[in-house]
């Protein structure tokens, strides 16, 4: 009589197993890779939009001649929109029904929606779905007897109306291989964690918060805190100013846009 073979063909427990762990993990993969690919996208969305508010409120600083107002001033000289508290254009003595807090709101400039409407006769109309979540702040510096700098930083979900700015002492500023170098000296501690890895910060010398020889707009690649003082690694214009200065930001600013000008648009004469 012939015996039966008593090894059946399937799978073992072990085997079950290891597929089913194989299995899990490209499960995972995948939706990490789902997770990280919708973070990208949302990264650029905001990195289009801090492009587009730049462009367009640098275009309103422009065109509207706000250079004027460093027009009387020496060289070094720097106005501030819509960044202390109270404030909302520049330094100067102005009459704020000049400008209200929605002229700092970026959806203003690249959400209008005017079909069919009669721009010569009525106001632009803007859709206000994004009303509040992207902001402006503007930065005009003298440059020379001719030129200034005009600067816009592009922030997150920060009030039309001038809220506040941190402020923080800085030395040991240098410029080598295309980076430039500054330690923070002095920093309020609730302001520690306002200062972040991929944000901007304005640089400038020594001189002054409302004058600096050199000034500029800086992206902070790295960061790192060594014995209670903070030192940052910044991507931007070369420095050539003072080893000591300050650096100033309103935070969450995520994108800064800079042009060179010159200070009356109109040419000499009477304006408007």
């Amino acid at each position: 009589m012939q015996r039966m073979n008593s090894r059946r063909s399937g799978f073992t427990l072990l085997e079950v197993l290891v597929s089913t762990s194989v299995i899990m993990i490209g499960i995972f993969g995948i939706a990490g890779a789902i997770a990280l690919s919708e973070q990208l996208v949302m990264n650029s969305f905001r990195a289009d939009m801090a492009a587009n508010c730049g462009r367009a409120a640098l275009e309103t600083m422009v065109t509207q001649n706000w250079m004027e107002e460093v027009e009387s001033s020496s060289a070094g000289s720097i106005v501030y929109y819509n960044w202390m508290p109270g404030q909302i254009r520049g330094t100067q003595n102005r009459n704020d029904a000049d400008m209200n807090g929605e002229d700092f709101n970026c959806s203003d400039h690249i959400r209008q929606n005017n079909a069919g409407r009669d721009l010569e006769n009525n106001p632009p109309h803007y859709d206000k779905t994004l009303n509040g979540d992207y902001t402006w702040i503007g930065t005009i510096r003298r440059l020379s007897s001719n030129y200034c700098e005009v600067s816009a930083a592009v922030t997150c979900r920060r009030s039309t109306k001038g809220t506040s700015y941190i402020s923080a002492n800085v030395d040991s500023i240098r410029d080598d291989f295309g980076n430039v170098y500054a330690r923070i000296t002095s920093l309020s501690e609730e302001y520690q964690e306002e200062i972040r890895t991929g944000e901007y910060v304005y640089l400038m010398d020594s001189n002054g918060t409302n004058s600096a020889s050199h000034a500029h707009w800086y992206h902070i690649s790295s960061m790192y805190n060594d014995g209670g003082s903070i030192y940052l690694t910044l991507r931007g214009p070369q420095w050539t100013g003072n080893s000591t200065g300050q650096i100033l930001t309103p935070g969450g600013v995520l994108g800064a846009y800079t042009q060179v000008v010159p200070i009356n648009l109109r040419g000499g004469g009477e304006r408007d």
